[in-house]
C-alpha cells in the first residue's frame, strides 16, 4: 500500500470511528447539559472517592479488598445496563416539548435542591473542609432569570410549538 492509500484508509477508519461515536452517543438537542453535568458529577465523586481512599490510613488494605469485591459484583451488572442512561436521555430529549408541564412543576423542586446543595457546599467550606471549596455553585438566580425571560418572550408553550414546526 502506498502513502496515499494509507492516508485514505486512515481517513475512512477515522470516519467510521466518528460515525460509531455518533451512534453510541447521539447529539442531544435540548438535554445536552444533563450529560455534561452527569460527567462532571461522576468526576467529582470519583475524585472524592480517590481522596478518601488515599487518606484512609490503616484501612487501605480493607478498602482495596472491598473495592475488588464490589467491582466483581457490580462489573457484570454495569456491562448489562451501561447504555440505559444514555438511551433514556435520548428518549427524554425527544419528549422534552411534551414535558413542559412537568418542567414547570419541577422548577421549584430543582430550585429547592439547588439552594440546599449551595448551602451545604458553603457550610462545609466554611468549616474548613477545603476540598469542598472547589465544588461549583449552582447559579440559581441566573437560571430563574433565564427561565422567566424565555417564558416572557416566547410563552410557556414555546418549546411544544417549536417542536411541531420542526416535524
Amino acid at each position: 500500500m502506498n502513502y496515499q492509500e494509507e492516508d485514505i484508509s486512515k481517513r475512512q477508519m477515522d470516519s467510521n470511528k466518528i460515525e460509531k461515536e455518533k451512534r453510541d452517543h447521539p447529539e442531544l438537542k435540548r438535554l445536552g447539559f444533563v450529560r455534561i453535568y452527569a460527567i462532571k458529577t461522576l468526576v467529582c465523586v470519583s475524585n472524592l472517592y480517590e481522596y478518601a481512599k488515599h487518606n484512609s490510613g490503616s484501612l487501605k488494605s480493607a478498602v482495596g479488598t472491598v473495592e475488588n469485591a464490589v467491582a466483581a459484583v457490580v462489573g457484570p451488572v454495569y456491562e448489562n445496563f451501561k447504555g440505559v442512561p444514555d438511551d433514556l436521555l435520548v428518549f427524554l430529549d425527544a419528549k422534552v416539548p411534551q414535558l413542559c408541564e412537568v418542567a414547570q412543576m419541577a422548577a421549584p423542586t430543582m430550585a429547592h435542591w439547588s439552594e440546599k446543595y449551595n448551602k451545604t457546599v458553603e457550610d462545609l467550606s466554611a468549616k474548613g473542609y477545603t476540598f469542598f471549596s472547589v465544588f461549583p455553585y449552582i447559579p440559581i438566580d441566573g437560571l430563574a432569570k433565564a427561565y422567566k425571560k424565555i417564558e416572557a418572550e416566547k410563552g410557556p408553550a414555546y418549546a411544544a410549538e417549536e417542536e411541531r414546526h420542526e416535524d
